[in-house]
């Protein structure tokens, strides 16, 4: 973060020829823990880490890792129609599996055939709890969709020296976490149970689908209050002055990809970022998710406030715990202040403490999820990482023109709730274009709010980077949505930014601290030349005549010109 500094300016001297530069970016996963590097070292030496007959090879990186050992390509949530037995998957496509390669049985031996809706509920409960391999996401009347909870085929183990994989296919070890890969869900599950018997379910973790939290459809222009949202969160001025005098904050979005080109970012700097979906550095967004989420982020700060993409949702918005994982140590590792979680999903008591070990553990920063959209208590449905204690968990206000509100309609609530803020109607930046722009409703986009409010927050104090300090400023600033106090509908309210008291006095930025990235060479023509460098302060280009202003001296004759960059009040 940006420290106090003094606005003063500075003078640049040139010569005829100028060279270029650019920026330098770190591959992801270069850092390891000392205790990881000494077990790496110790494995390798070895040559195996497994107790059985395959060879767990040692990953230098998060890009190796993923590129080892890759996710199986099944079907991670599927749709079951309780009339016929048939499966269908995310896109409504039939699957190549009959309703017995998920029970065991065929539909007429099932118990379901004739049943009214109510006894199908109760029978399909019963029937999943039969079984590891998938899990009850929801149940619309004679819909039942569920999760394939080992379709990537990955588990991952704490340790790495004498490991019995149980039957692994592969494996990778990082940072001090072995990485299984197997040939089927069967022999994931089973694997799954023999690993927890033998080293404790606590060091185990299943690879468990996640996906975007099921959004509802988006309105019309005609029914939607245009950027309601960030004026009753008041962000323009408090954004504005902390762009000036506040200090620097990167979010990095966990989501399916961001589309930098969209003129929403334009002033915004959207950082490079790393798609662990495809193990690469292209983070374009064929999902669209992303993309709203982070220009909600672009709409509530100001150029201060950067955008780190980290995609981690696939085109259907689906990723899994591992790619979350990786999300997180990769935007540890690139200095983000804050984390926003605009996806969840319900998963087993059980594993909450092993997902929070394994996965948010590995943020230090801000956290932030949203609550989901399926109206439910995240709390007894486990609505995960939004039930952590780790992340501020957020619900969804709608607006009918005049008062904000609690969305019953579909936004879900509990005790573990923090805040809730504007996530019906929001006006947000649509990927299909670079100047498309829509309305959509959700906790998805509630989150971000938050996010915003918490950069804003830190900007103006870097002292704050702790939850219970980020808690302590964002509940100073609240306004009570529901009853009065916390309630598990509204959590602790909705912070407002015009109440946030910006010391700007303090926090100056000094032109002395920027940088030249680069400049074209010029050739002697006989006339006037007036290049114009590329200023940078940290991951920010400034703008001419905003930020600054540029004079010239001695810019006509061969030899040595002078450009003077001077900081223009901010």
């Amino acid at each position: 973060m940006l420290k106090k500094r003094v606005l003063i300016t500075i003078c640049i001297t040139m010569i005829a020829v100028f060279g270029t530069g650019g920026p330098i970016y770190a591959e992801p996963g270069n850092s390891e823990t000392a205790a990881a590097e000494e077990s790496t070292e110790a494995a390798a030496s070895a040559g195996t880490v497994s107790e059985d007959d395959i060879d767990i090879e040692v990953a230098a990186s998060l890009e190796e890792a993923s590129k080892a050992v890759p996710a199986a390509e099944n079907d991670k949530f599927l749709k079951v129609d309780l009339s016929n037995g048939q499966v269908r998957n995310v896109h409504g496509e039939p699957v190549p599996k009959e309703f017995q390669d998920i029970y065991g049985k065929t539909y007429d031996q099932s118990g379901l055939k004739g049943k009214s809706k109510s006894k199908k509920r109760e029978k399909i409960k019963e029937m999943t709890d039969d079984t590891e391999l998938y899990s009850i996401e929801n149940i619309d009347g004679n819909t039942v969709e569920l999760q394939s909870r080992f379709a990537t085929c990955r588990l991952l183990v704490k340790g790495v020296n004498g490991l019995n994989t149980f039957g692994a296919d592969s494996g990778t070890q990082l940072n001090g976490l072995t990485i299984l890969k197997y040939e089927t869900e069967e022999q994931t599950a089973d694997a799954y149970e023999e690993l927890c018997d033998a080293y404790g379910r606590e060091n185990v973790m299943i690879d468990l689908p996640f996906r975007i939290e099921g959004d509802s459809t988006a309105v019309s222009a005609a029914g939607a209050k245009m950027n309601w949202s960030y004026a009753y969160m008041g962000f323009d001025d408090p954004a504005t002055t902390l762009e000036g005098c506040g200090g620097e904050v990167t979010i990095a979005v966990l989501d399916s990809g961001v589309n930098s080109s969209h003129e929403v970012f334009a002033r915004t700097q959207v950082e490079t970022g790393y798609d662990f979906v495809n193990v690469d550095s292209d983070v374009a967004d064929d999902d669209g998710h992303g993309t709203f989420v982070a220009s909600v982020i672009a709409q509530s700060t100001g150029a201060n406030v950067s955008i780190l993409p980290v995609k981690v949702l696939d085109n259907t918005g689906s990723g899994s715990a591992q790619d979350m994982m990786f999300g997180m140590i990769y935007a540890e590792e690139q200095g983000a202040d804050i984390v926003n979680l605009s996806f969840g999903e319900e998963v087993e008591e059980e594993d909450i403490d092993t997902l929070d070990d394994f996965v948010l553990d590995k943020f230090s920063g801000i956290m932030i999820a949203a609550a989901g959209n399926e109206g439910s208590d995240i709390d007894s449905t486990c609505m995960w990482p939004a039930c952590s204690d780790r992340v501020f968990a957020v619900s969804a206000l709608k607006y009918d023109g005049t008062n904000a509100s609690f969305d019953s309609a579909y936004s879900n609530y509990g005790n573990s709730l923090d805040y809730t803020a504007p996530g019906s109607s929001v006006y947000g930046a649509m990927a299909s274009s670079n100047s498309a722009y829509g309305y959509d409703s959700g906790t998805s986009f509630a989150a971000p709010h938050i996010a915003s409010a918490a950069a804003l927050v830190m900007s103006n104090d870097e002292d704050i980077d702790t939850r219970p300090e980020m808690a302590g400023a964002l509940n100073a600033i609240c306004k009570d949505e529901g009853d009065e106090g916390f309630d598990k509908y509204c959590g602790n309210g909705c912070p407002i930014l015009t109440s946030l008291k910006i010391d700007g006095q303090t926090q100056k930025r000094s032109i002395a601290d920027a940088a030249i990235e680069s400049i074209a060479g010029r050739v002697y023509s006989g006339s006037l030349v007036k290049p114009e460098p590329t200023v940078i302060y940290g991951r920010k280009v400034l703008v001419n005549g905003r930020d600054y202003t540029l004079s010239y001296s001695n810019n006509k004759n061969v030899g040595t010109a002078t450009v003077t960059i001077t900081g223009s009040g901010r």
